[in-house]
């Protein structure tokens, strides 16, 4: 038996996002399921191709290359560009459409340092690498993915272990010394790319901002920040609550779906906050708050791997769990109106 839905009317980081059912939304997928019998192998096929450029044309590029350490900012650049193209074909082949606003608050991928930015599905790292952002801070898992790894360890992002605190502190050290400089010695090119990567650690389902994790604000450098918001009127496209997979396949089967990046003015820390990165992480959790009007949530990981019933002792829950939602969990019907 079906379990009946249930708004929640208070904030989840992570259950499903329900789109309103207007007449609108019936008729654009009433057209959509008499389109995508045309588009979704179109796409597929687009997708595969992606994939196979990416596989061919970067392990060419990175053949004999020690990727731990600076390379050739030549062979850097092509790599970059390359990247570019492939994410680019593979982003397109989703169905997804991207505006970016506020561009002249974007940040120089060869001057600045860090990007960071909210997190709302997998898709978000393949779009700030079509955009020019192609190092990124990864789930240690990744690195093992027959092309996202490749194309991740080809652009030298990082990689870090959730569950080891070794894993972690190296991964600190390793931005902390990409940080050091803007450019290379004398002026020359910098040897180590901008880091992109998401404080809140994981995905959300986008209507807040969980709590920002310290790591990347250890160096106490300036930041650039970007919000991406997705259109969420037919689709819910956030995999916090759904696999990667099956939220990308959704996208492929709509006509578009809009993804807005909105670069956001340079926050540059206070003394105080340079010297303490859980302040400097808080304040600029309240910079996207305010830059974006959405809330603040102090939920974690371990709430959605709760919500995910990948978890099952609520004691290393957080205090919201705890407290509003212990019987909040996947497939209990709860939901938030969008």
């Amino acid at each position: 038996m079906d379990t009946p839905s249930k708004e929640l009317k208070g904030l989840h980081a992570f259950v499903p996002v329900r789109p309103q059912r207007t007449l609108r939304y019936y008729y654009l997928w009433s057209l959509q399921f008499i389109a995508s019998p045309i588009l979704f192998p179109f796409r597929l096929l687009t997708m595969v191709l992606s994939f196979i450029i990416a596989f061919v044309s970067l392990r060419i590029l990175t053949l004999k290359l020690d990727l731990t350490r600076p390379i050739n900012p030549f062979r850097r650049t092509l790599i970059r560009a390359q990247t570019m193209f492939v994410t680019w074909l593979f982003v397109w082949s989703t169905g997804c459409r991207i505006i970016e606003k506020d561009v002249q608050n974007k940040p120089n991928s060869e001057v600045d340092h860090l990007l960071i930015y909210n997190h709302t599905t997998s898709l978000d790292g393949a779009i700030l690498a079509m955009l020019g952002f192609t190092s990124h801070i990864n789930k240690a898992s990744i690195r093992n993915m027959p092309i996202f790894g490749l194309v991740e360890l080809s652009n030298q992002g990082l990689f870090v272990d959730r569950n080891d605190p070794d894993s972690k502190k190296k991964i600190q050290k390793a931005i902390q010394e990409r940080t050091l400089l803007a450019s290379g010695p004398l002026g020359l090119p910098r040897e180590w790319p901008l880091v992109a990567g998401a404080p809140e650690g994981t995905t959300t389902n986008g209507t807040v901002f969980i709590t920002f994790k310290r790591g990347l604000f250890v160096p106490g450098k300036p930041v650039h920040a970007c919000h991406i918001t997705y259109d969420r009127r037919i689709l819910d496209v956030s995999d916090a609550h759904q696999n990667m997979v099956v939220a990308i396949l959704k996208m492929m089967l709509c006509f578009r779906t809009t993804c807005t990046v909105r670069y956001l003015p340079r926050y540059v820390p206070t003394t105080e906050e340079s010297k303490d990165p859980d302040l400097y992480a808080e304040n600029v959790r309240y910079y996207f708050h305010v830059q974006s009007g959405l809330p603040l949530l102090n939920m974690t990981g371990a709430d959605k791997q709760y919500y995910r019933r990948q978890l099952d002792d609520v004691s290393r829950c957080s205090t919201i769990v705890r407290d509003q939602y212990p019987d909040c969990r996947s497939g209990s019907g709860h939901y938030v109106a969008g």
